[in-house]
């Protein structure tokens, strides 16, 4: 009797943790997330232990759907849940894969968008630009052409300017 009791409790614990399974004769699914395309090809990897998928979280409740085109599975996500399911490959190789609720990478404000809006912006951060001007002014940036264009006036006028550092340690 307790062996029993206790298998079927295993059971279910084991249905509640791979709760749904979608067939499927693809190795390739459209995922959108409240109605938006995130990936046009997602690889179905069954080799792995669990291939997870971070579902940007825009809204309280999102909405998942996994796609092969001819046939679908849709979840229901929250931030910070986690779906465990199953997509079952030519009924052979089974691709375990949870979904994770996650915050969006970016959230603009309105009053962003609107001021921005139309507008491109070209920004170097200046440890960027740092960088770049160690390279330039490295002794072997005239010798190794994937360093940096030395042939340009640009590359002319920076090691110019910054001269007085040719031989600073930080260039060893």
């Amino acid at each position: 009797m307790k062996t029993s009791f206790f298998t079927s409790i295993f059971f279910l614990l084991c249905c509640s943790i791979y709760a749904q399974d979608f067939h499927t004769n693809k190795k390739q699914l459209q995922i959108k997330v409240n109605g938006i395309t995130k990936v046009s090809q997602w690889n179905l990897m069954p080799e792995l232990e669990i291939d997870p998928y971070e579902v940007p979280c825009s809204k309280d409740l999102n909405t998942v759907v996994f796609t092969d085109t001819k046939d679908s599975i849709e979840f229901q996500i929250e931030l910070n849940d986690t779906i465990d399911f199953n997509l079952i490959i030519n009924k052979t190789d089974t691709a375990h894969t949870r979904l994770i609720g996650t915050l969006p990478n970016v959230k603009f404000t309105d009053a962003y968008i609107k001021e921005n809006s139309g507008k491109t912006n070209v920004a170097i951060p200046e440890v960027s630009e740092l960088a770049n001007i160690l390279v330039a002014l490295h002794k072997d940036a005239e010798k190794d052409k994937n360093m940096t264009d030395s042939k340009t006036d640009y590359y002319k006028r920076v090691k110019e300017h910054f001269k007085a550092y040719l031989n600073h340690p930080i260039l060893d």
